[in-house]
């Protein structure tokens, strides 16, 4: 009997029992089998491979079970859970009968889906068949028991209903620093279980990144997408998702040079409705991508308002003090000083912090600050340096582009060895 550890997605159909009570049974057939075809449409992905595994994965009715062995996946089994979670929801909300519901006088059907992480026992079962005696291979221990339980306790959330277990979130808190992403939801008690345990919901990430934006009916996707945020504009679920939707295709047409763009400013006005309308959960992802879309569209002053705002509600939101540091300073001389003011705060109180690219924000406002608003060849320099060095760590091809947009403050230095030996160090990642 081997022991090691894994990551259990257990997923459930939400009032499944409800539907085979009104559902006729070939119908419900038909239900079941179109829950099916979509895992297995995900699981087709090359991604997934470790989940296809006949030993990882079982489908039980209405409900499925996947698991990530550590062993094969190291720490990133816990990012994949995330992302197999999201987009098994996904594809769920693009069946035929969510679709029918979405757009007829029904609400959708979700998926509710518990993570856990723990170690567990491979054990191997005789089976007997018309070819003999044989034997099957499964995962069986605690940590999957309460991937189920932590399940159910999706009926008590507003949100994605992807619920987490506590170790899960220790640990993927502690290796990523996202531990803002999760809804604290308490310690609960389970069926069985005589110990409470902490639970988290899942508020979602860069689905941008990973979910399929991409999809042959672009007008379909976004149509579904407004259909479920509409349904619920207090989701911050579904409001992710459409935000998402909308700055993934900003991104792409602004790195193609349509710097201002139609879908930055849709995934404006879903954020700032979402804010609104949200007051229950953290909603650092919608804030960050709400920065990025008004700095594109400049509007200096509603950014200046909203990151303060936001600092304001989190004051570990790192990212939006830095923003209200480049807001203040885009908003023009007389405010210079109070932007050096915020880019050094922020450098005293998260200065060892991993949020790279706001050190770069921050290091690169002071840089300009000292070599224009108040000259000192040495104070630029150094700071330049260090905004370079930020921006090297977390990889920011674009923070040569910052640069040239503003260019003209460094006109008086722009001559020095130093500054040209950094700022070469730029050009090189944007070509790059």
């Amino acid at each position: 009997m081997k022991s090691e550890k894994i990551t259990t997605i257990f997923v459930d159909i939400e009032d499944s029992t409800g539907i085979s009570n009104y559902f006729e049974r070939k119908k419900y057939q038909d239900f079941l089998l179109e829950f099916h075809k979509t895992i297995q449409k995900v699981l087709k992905n090359e991604e997934w491979k470790v989940v296809s595994e006949e030993i990882n994965h079982k489908f039980m009715g209405d409900e499925f079970i996947a698991f990530l062995p550590h062993e094969k996946c190291g720490d990133a089994a816990l990012e994949h859970a995330l992302r197999l979670a999201a987009t098994l929801k996904y594809e769920w909300y693009f069946s035929e009968h969510n679709h029918k519901r979405l757009f007829g006088d029904k609400e959708h059907i979700e998926l509710n889906i518990g993570i856990n992480t723990g170690d567990v026992s491979l054990m191997s079962y005789p089976i007997l068949s018309k070819k003999g005696r044989t034997t099957k291979r499964s995962y069986e221990g605690f940590p999957i028991t309460m991937a189920k339980r932590i399940q159910g306790a999706s009926e008590e959330s507003q949100g994605s209903r992807i619920i987490i277990g506590d170790r899960f979130y220790r640990e993927y808190s502690n290796k990523t620093k996202k531990g803002y992403e999760f809804h604290y939801m308490g310690q609960k008690t389970f069926k069985g279980i005589a110990q409470r345990f902490s639970c988290y919901e899942w508020l979602g990430g860069d689905f941008y990144e990973y979910l399929d934006f991409k999809g042959t009916n672009l007008k379909k996707i976004e149509k579904i997408l407004q259909a479920l945020y509409n349904k619920n504009p207090h989701n911050p679920w579904y409001a992710a998702l459409l935000a998402n939707y909308y700055y993934f295709w900003g991104e792409r047409q602004y790195y193609k040079g349509k710097y201002e763009n139609e879908n930055y400013n849709k995934c404006e006005k879903v954020c700032i409705s979402a804010i609104s309308d949200i007051s229950l959960y953290n909603l650092r992802r919608l804030n960050e991508m709400l920065f990025t879309c008004l700095e594109v569209g400049q509007k200096w002053d509603e950014l200046c308002f909203r990151s303060e705002q936001a600092f304001n509600t989190d004051p570990t939101f790192v990212r939006a003090l830095a923003h209200h540091a480049k807001s203040l300073y885009m908003r023009g001389d007389i405010f210079a000083d109070k932007s050096k003011d915020a880019a050094e705060r922020l450098i005293i109180l998260f200065g060892h912090s991993l949020d790279y690219e706001s050190l770069w924000i921050s290091h690169f406002i002071l840089a300009r600050y000292y070599a224009k608003n108040k000259p000192d060849l040495k104070e630029a320099n150094k700071h330049l340096k260090k905004a370079v060095d930020y921006a090297k760590k977390s990889e920011i091809a674009w923070a040569y582009m910052e640069y040239y947009f503003c260019k003209e403050d460094f006109e008086i230095i722009k001559d020095n060895r130093e500054f040209k030996k950094e700022i070469a160090k730029l050009e090189k990642m944007w070509e790059g």
